[in-house]
């Protein structure tokens, strides 16, 4: 006969559950499973036989603004442990992860031809060959300063674009990856100390990382820090193409992050607003929504849903997506498929905001609908289509709007097939969406 006080209780590992659930691994997180964040590799996934996702890596812009402080255009970098005096001083920390498990087989670290990582790489090569070239002409008009910060984010967006390792949260993060951002964010404190204009660059690099990795939708801290330095230099059009003759690609910097302003913003529907001016959302030309996948016409609808014509205009609203969904279907090209995907997200942004209850039912009707015919489109499109990644705002709109396991399905492909590109992304999208489905029951 067993002893009961000879009984050993073993406590279990890690946190009780439902206490602070952001700080699980990718991994866990995805599965709904506590986590016992034991680094390298915690308990549950060794246990289930999978691959630790590891721990999320952040850059944090962190301001010290204040409800009704006068705004002083230009930012700083406000020392630690001391008091900020301007309401726009700025700075930034690292949220530091412990490296994951190896992952067995690494993936191909091919590029896609359309990444902005390439471009932004080509900008800074381009800087520093300029400066080469006007030092040896003994007419250097580039600082020292800005020459190292420009070859660090150079270095750390060729880690971004060349490791998995940096990206990946299923990969062990390098010590050179790790270098490098660090690196990074020292010479960007200092560049931001001086409102550098080239501190855009450091800053779009690290934009970049966001949304790749971080969080879907919340893209705003560096965006807010962008417009910040923005304002500091340039108030207009005008200014902004005067300075992009001294900092090459900056109109495409801009017109980047004024995408992620418009996609982050269009996630949200607690009446957020685009945090770039009008002016910032121009830039955008024939180019960009080719590379986008994301036709003009449909893109002028989305700005205007983020600019509450839903609220103060629905019929009109309400007639600008009835023709983006007249062209859905027209076209079985790559371009064709992204484009519809978005013209889709427009017809579920615009729906998702009208507040009209008599038109309740109609409205529930209406976004299934959609939502199918942005499955379909999914589903018809190519897992090797260089436009999938661009396909992530319209497939995070319909994923809260899913309204059967089989619109569940067809997203969840689709996230999956995002985070076995050459490059990791999006890795919490596909969680967020999970969370939703569980909550109506669809899982």
């Amino acid at each position: 006969m067993t002893n009961a006080s000879h009984i050993v209780s073993i406590k279990p590992r890690g946190k009780p559950r439902g206490i602070r659930r952001d700080r699980d691994c990718i991994t866990c997180k995805s599965r709904n499973v506590k986590c016992d964040l034991n680094r390298p590799g915690c308990l549950p996934c060794k246990l289930a036989g999978l691959s630790c996702g590891g721990y999320a890596r952040r850059v944090v812009w962190v301001s010290d603004n204040k409800p009704g402080t006068r705004r002083v255009p230009g930012p700083s970098i406000k020392e630690e442990g001391t008091r900020s005096e301007s309401a726009t001083k700025i700075r930034l920390h690292e949220q530091v992860a412990t490296p994951c498990s190896a992952q067995e087989q690494r993936l191909s670290t091919g590029l896609n031809e359309k990444s902005f990582l390439q471009h932004l790489f080509s900008f800074c090569n381009r800087i520093n060959s300029e400066a080469q070239q006007t030092r040896e002409s003994g007419q250097n008009h580039i600082s020292s300063e800005t020459i190292d910060l420009v070859t660090t984010v150079c270095d750390f967006v060729q880690t971004l674009s060349s490791a998995n390792d940096f990206l990946n949260n299923d990969c062990p993060e390098s010590v050179e990856a790790a270098a490098h951002q660090l690196t990074l964010l020292v010479c960007l404190n200092k560049a931001l100390q001086t409102a550098n204009p080239f501190a855009i660059l450091g800053i779009a690099a690290f934009a970049v990382f966001e949304v790749c990795n971080g969080p879907f939708g919340q893209w705003q801290h560096h965006i807010r820090g962008a417009k910040s330095l923005l304002d500091h230099h340039c108030r207009s059009r005008d200014d902004l193409n005067k300075l992009s003759k001294s900092i090459p690609g900056l109109v495409d910097v801009v017109a980047r992050l004024a995408w992620f302003d418009l996609c982050g913003t269009l996630t949200k529907t607690d009446g957020s607003t685009l945090i770039l001016d009008n002016w910032h959302h121009d830039v955008f030309d024939d180019d960009f929504f080719r590379m986008v996948g994301c036709p003009a016409d449909c893109y002028r609808v989305l700005h205007d849903i983020t600019k509450g014509s839903a609220l103060s205009n629905p019929l009109g609203t309400t007639i600008q997506v009835i023709n983006q969904l007249s062209k859905v279907g027209l076209d079985n090209s790559d371009y064709s498929h992204c484009a519809d995907t978005h013209r889709c997200a427009a017809a579920i942004a615009a729906i998702t905001r009208l507040k009209d209850r008599d038109s309740e039912p109609f409205k529930q009707q209406t976004l299934v609908s959609t939502v199918d015919r942005l499955c379909l489109v999914l589903d018809s499109s190519s897992e090797s289509n260089p436009y999938t990644v661009f396909m992530s705002l319209p497939a995070y709109l319909a994923g809260m709007e899913a309204a059967n396991p089989q619109h569940c399905n067809t997203l969840r492909r689709y996230w999956r097939n995002c985070t076995l590109a050459g490059v990791h992304r999006y890795p919490g999208a596909l969680e967020g969406c999970e969370a939703v489905w569980r909550k109506k029951g669809l899982v």
